[in-house]
């Protein structure tokens, strides 16, 4: 049982995804949760440091709160901020005089929450 057990240890440490984000050069959103045991959140400002071209959000909650009706507002607002300020989206064909308007809602958690 011990040799299956460090074969399982070694095997994990070996292909453990922290080994290879220092090799990541494309831009990286790593979202958690301060809470967090499963995926603790030292783990994932480790990653975030050790990837050039990184953001970190990170919430106040545990694992499965990150994706609740309380926070995900939150969240989805982040990833879109993420992917429209990182990925070159064509501009889209408009009349002469109308301007272009992207609508990014700025309210926080907590106005989401009393609402």
């Amino acid at each position: 049982m011990a040799r299956a057990a460090y074969s399982a240890e070694h095997t994990f440490l070996k292909t453990s995804p922290i080994n290879y984000v220092a090799g990541i050069t494309a831009p990286v959103l790593y979202c958690g949760a301060k809470q967090d045991s499963l995926c603790p959140m030292h783990v994932i400002e480790l990653a975030a440091g050790l990837t050039t071209n990184s953001e970190l959000y990170a919430v106040d909650c545990n694992h499965f709160e990150l994706f609740s009706p309380q926070h995900m507002p939150g969240l989805l607002r982040k990833q879109l901020q993420f992917l429209l300020k990182h990925v070159n989206l064509p501009q889209p064909k408009q009349e002469a005089d109308e301007p272009v308007v992207i609508d990014t809602p700025q309210e926080t958690e907590a106005e989401i929450a009393m609402s």
